[in-house]
């Protein structure tokens, strides 16, 4: 309240006062109690409502003590089961919360994890997935402005994320609660098997299987690969407690066309608890067709390799390098990448023309423009020599594939000669340019599908750098790869317009999260958002036909088979009202990755609570856990102060004691017959 208020309110006071005095004591001339009594219920009835009007500020200052957050995660994954530890992690968790000194001391939250990281609701140790980075992100997004201190209650066996190692963060003081036996147990295991979903017929393919050997003495082992049931190759090996791990490289032949199930097993004189893990199913996609594909150019560029590297990543394409000078017999090609043309290139873009050839130009800073305002009639350029650098923007209309994995916020720009660009409406538009947020009502990448032939164009140079970014962000090419294998795809498929699509992989590990999405377009090759879509799932084996309907996204219509066994599945996928129709097969193999440990990882989990200074215990250890976090002198209870600042004219009780004074003295004048 600031002196001026102050002051206001003392002189609403003698004012009060003095107003009462010249009404009962000044005029009346009369100093009896009832009169003393009416200037009293006067006086305050005008205090008041002088207060009101001149309405000070009021702080209020309230405290409150905030304790230090102690984060309770609990691993909800199956393996804790699987292990034989889910009593043991029922008994860490329930001495944790009964203990009375640290609910005391610390404001405990409960968490669970497996796949997710969700408050802990109730546990029932079913999770296909364990994600112990996610449970570290997600704690530092809560609690990005305190420092906590964690209690993580698990085996360590992480099946998916990143290194969890590193995802905590300095201000959480970790420490791991280690359930499972930790005794080393004697355990052959294969680790991973690397090997191309895609073969071609009458080739060879290369296999790689990680072999893991826990135990104390030198044993031979015998890695196999099966195919139906049959050997189709096999290795001896030496493992010892110096040579736990192993790498064994096959080479097979694709000599049956279609999907192969193999298996790879290795096997000892030796007996194991675990023999689960002793094996791991893989398929193969043997096909007798392989699309090949020209990029052309006359300079030498980063572009070039960045995009050969992607379009190679699908093992069902070629690719080869050529010169516009010394290409020949270009109808070979399936699909023709003219980067940067120039006058050049004249007569293969007049002959993939006259054959109705599908291709892809990429222009840049040495592109002939007035070339190619000559040779197409799809865009027409008119620029300038000063170099621009343009940024993508994502077209949210565009129809012609899915897009919805396209994160184009982190791509830096391309760059082109600043100019004028125009665009014939029989270009769909996937990526507009912008020069930093401002939009430039042109293009970067489009297609076009007229009379028979499919074109497509981007616009600028430096795509490289969008390869290169995608591995920053996400630390693998994959996201990158599979947005221009979609354009790759669609430029060298056949030019039929299909009003479903569905999209899904030929194969799932059953412990995948597995997700089959579709589109369906109207006659205009628009999305329908009412469309009806079902889908039979008909085991191959046992005849039995499952009817799943297709749920709406923002994007498209998704089905989730999560849970469905193991097995080969027809799928027949049906628009209700248009009896449009797909029909592919799907082979989910099983695997369950939870099933492939038999100890607690206990030297991953020591070395994120060193990350973290703190210190990781046994189950059996947990009193231990609880006695550091009491005697932690670092974390610490802190009393707040709070000050919440209002009106006196908010304060009803004010205008009450003023209506209440001013009924008293009428009441009262009228009992002693003054009215």
């Amino acid at each position: 309240m600031t002196p001026n208020t102050v002051i206001l309110l003392i002189l609403s006071g003698f004012a009060a006062i003095a107003l009462s005095y010249f009404q009962y004591f000044f005029k009346a001339k009369s100093k009896s109690k009832a009169n003393l009594l009416l200037a009293f219920l006067r006086s305050v009835a005008i205090f008041c409502i002088l207060a009101l009007l001149i309405n000070p500020s009021i702080v209020k200052k309230s405290y409150q003590v905030e304790k230090p957050s102690l984060i309770v995660a609990v691993d909800n994954s199956s393996s804790i089961n699987l292990l034989s530890s889910k009593t043991e992690s029922e008994q860490v968790l329930q001495k944790i919360l009964e203990n009375s000194e640290l609910a005391d001391k610390f404001d405990i939250k409960q968490y669970q994890f497996d796949k997710d990281f969700v408050v802990l609701d109730s546990l029932n140790y079913k999770g296909k997935q364990t994600n112990i980075a996610q449970v570290g992100t997600q704690l530092s997004k809560i609690y990005r402005n305190s420092a906590i201190a964690t209690l993580l209650l698990t085996d360590g066996n992480q099946t998916q994320g990143s290194d969890f190692i590193y995802a905590f963060g300095n201000r959480n003081k970790v420490l791991p609660i280690v359930v499972g036996d930790t005794t080393t147990v004697f355990d052959l295991k294969i680790d991973r098997v690397n090997a191309n979903k895609y073969a071609y017929h009458k080739n060879k393919f290369p296999v790689e299987i990680f072999v893991r050997y826990n135990g104390n003495k030198r044993i031979e082992a015998k890695v196999s690969i099966f195919r139906d049931s049959k050997v189709v190759s096999a290795q001896q090996i030496s493992l010892s407690n110096s040579k736990s791990v192993e790498i064994v490289n096959f080479l097979l032949p694709a000599d049956k066309i279609g999907l192969n199930n193999y298996r790879a097993t290795i096997t000892s004189a030796e007996s194991e608890k675990n023999s689960i893990n002793n094996s791991k199913d893989f398929l193969v996609d043997v096909i007798d067709q392989k699309s090949e594909i020209a990029i052309v150019a006359d300079i030498n560029h980063p572009d070039i390799a960045a995009i050969k590297r992607s379009i190679l990543n699908n093992a069902q394409r070629n690719v080869t390098i050529v010169s516009a000078k010394d290409i020949s017999n270009s109808e070979k090609y399936n699909l023709l990448i003219l980067y940067q043309p120039t006058s050049i290139f004249k007569d293969i873009i007049n002959s993939a023309k006259a054959r109705k050839q599908n291709f892809l130009l990429i222009t840049g800073n040495s592109t002939d423009y007035n070339f190619l305002n000559a040779t197409q009639t799809d865009l027409v350029f008119k620029v300038s020599n000063q170099v621009e650098e343009y940024l993508p923007d994502l077209n949210s209309s565009f129809n012609l594939f899915n897009t919805k994995d396209l994160n184009t916020d982190i791509f830096p720009p391309l760059q082109m000669p600043y100019g004028k660009i125009t665009a014939s409406n029989n270009l769909n538009i996937l990526l507009d340019s912008k020069i930093s947020n401002l939009a430039t009502n042109a293009p970067m990448l489009g297609y076009t599908d007229l009379q028979g032939q499919r074109a497509g164009y981007l616009l600028g140079e430096g795509i490289w750098k969008w390869r290169l970014k995608s591995y920053e962000a996400t630390k693998s090419f994959e996201d990158f790869d599979n947005f221009f294998d979609k354009t790759i795809q669609y430029l060298i498929s056949d030019n039929s317009r299909k009003s479903l699509v569905v999209t899904h992989e030929n194969f799932y590990n059953s412990s995948d999260d597995i997700i089959i999405s579709a589109q369906y377009f109207d006659k205009n090759y628009q999305p329908d958002a009412d469309a009806k879509l079902t889908m039979s799932l008909e085991d191959v084996k046992t005849a039995k036909i499952k009817l799943v309907d297709f749920l709406k996204t923002d994007v498209d219509f998704q089905v989730n088979l999560n849970g469905i066994a193991a097995g080969s599945y027809k799928l027949n996928v049906k628009e209700k009202n248009s009896n449009a129709t797909y029909s592919s097969k799907i082979e989910i193999i099983e695997f369950d990755i939870e099933k492939q440990f038999v100890n607690p990882d206990f030297g991953k989990l020591k070395q994120l609570a060193e990350a973290t200074s703190g210190n990781a215990y046994l189950s059996a250890e947990v009193g231990k856990a609880i006695d550091q976090l009491l005697k932690d002198q670092s974390f610490q209870s802190i009393e707040k102060e709070s000050q919440k600042k209002g009106s006196l004219i908010d304060w009803i009780w004010l205008l009450i004691i003023a209506a209440l004074c001013l009924s008293a003295e009428w009441l009262l004048r009228k009992y002693y017959g003054m009215l």
